[in-house]
């Protein structure tokens, strides 16, 4: 892994930490008078000893933490790039690297000291299920969204106990606070840089037979009681499986339409006159 990477964890020098609870007040309040914060943290001293704190609590000195944290929801959400610096410097692992990498595909592997070797692999299929290929991001930068994606899965599926309350942008329901263009989603978060009452459970799309039952309707009528058992789980917008659902849904629609199928009204159950599937 990268020197950058590394550098991000506090190594011993005259960085300046703050010891005492008085002095994380002392210093929030310089900070969030500062123009180089981003927009959404200036003048925000809760906020900004939010993102102190929780990077902290991880070995972060307080600019690296501002640069690795996006307060989302109320809840710190790190970014990739500090997920794998911080499991690096914990002493519990033996390499962090990239194995494969394309505009299509990427794996990381990691080794756990006393475990066997373990892997990652995001693609843009998978990436099309959840319903993430559209986005602008996703289309202009595949590669480092799935470097994004399969980093911080890893590392936090091998090392749980070293990011133990970090959370991922996939697990909070909206944004609050982010990078300083006002744009930028929650995909971008946890992605380009490199949660939660309740934290939705971690999306695998095995676990929503109602994807591939879309892709093997017919008829609109079958998507729609397809839609409406999907709804019958709860779901929020928001959760991935659910816009992985809706998305598959429209598209189904669209491609049935397309062929000319007959059916009624295009609308999901207890939906308007918008084509969403829960």
């Amino acid at each position: 892994m990268s020197n950058e990477e590394t550098a991000l964890v506090r190594q011993p020098s005259s960085v300046i930490v703050p010891r005492t609870l008085d002095e994380v007040v002392k210093l929030s309040e310089t900070l969030a008078k500062s123009s180089l914060l981003p927009e959404a943290l200036r003048g925000k001293v809760p906020e900004v000893m939010m993102q102190i704190m929780a990077g902290s609590e991880l070995g972060l000195a307080p600019m690296a933490s501002l640069r690795s944290f996006h307060i989302i929801s109320g809840k710190p959400v790190m970014s990739a790039d500090a997920m794998v610096a911080v499991v690096l410097a914990s002493g519990k692992c033996e390499y962090f690297r990239r194995v494969e990498e394309s505009d299509d595909r990427v794996t990381y592997a990691t080794k756990r000291k006393g475990e066997p070797e373990r892997k990652c692999t995001w693609t843009m299929e998978m990436a099309k299920t959840a319903a993430l290929h559209q986005k602008d991001n996703w289309r202009l930068f595949k590669r480092a969204m799935l470097a994004g994606r399969s980093k911080s899965e890893l590392a936090r599926d091998v090392y749980p106990d070293v990011l133990a309350g970090v959370f991922t942008a996939d697990e909070v329901g909206e944004r609050d606070h982010g990078p300083s263009t006002s744009s930028v989603t929650r995909d971008d978060v946890i992605d380009a840089e490199f949660t939660d009452s309740p934290t939705p459970p971690p999306f695998n799309p095995a676990d929503y037979p109602e994807i591939a039952d879309l892709d093997a309707a017919g008829t609109i009528e079958a998507c729609r009681e397809i839609a409406g058992r999907f709804a019958k789980r709860g779901l929020k917008p928001g959760h991935p499986a659910y816009e992985a659902v809706n998305a598959r849904y429209k598209a189904q629609v669209a491609e049935i339409k397309k062929r000319g199928a007959a059916a009624p009204a295009e609308t999901a159950p207890e939906a308007s006159t918008s084509e969403t599937a829960p």
